[in-house]
């Protein structure tokens, strides 16, 4: 077992993280006109989303570079 390994962290898809912050806003501002509480609920749930990752970031994630060639 590699004991460096075990400090390094998970990896992070931020692709995926990004896809998902604009599939909430895309489908608030859909359904916003209907529900218009749908607003506050997305917007907490962002805010939540945004203060667990930067938790999660700052104790255990490994972010990959991909470099172009």
């Amino acid at each position: 077992m590699r004991f460096p390994s075990l400090f390094e962290g998970v990896n992070v898809d931020m692709a995926t993280k990004y896809a998902a912050l604009l599939k909430t806003m895309l489908l608030t501002s859909f359904y916003a006109p209907v529900s218009p509480i749908a607003t506050v609920f997305a917007i907490a749930g962002l805010i939540l989303v945004y203060w667990s990752d930067k938790v999660s970031f700052l104790a255990n994630w490994k972010v990959l570079f991909h470099y172009l060639s």
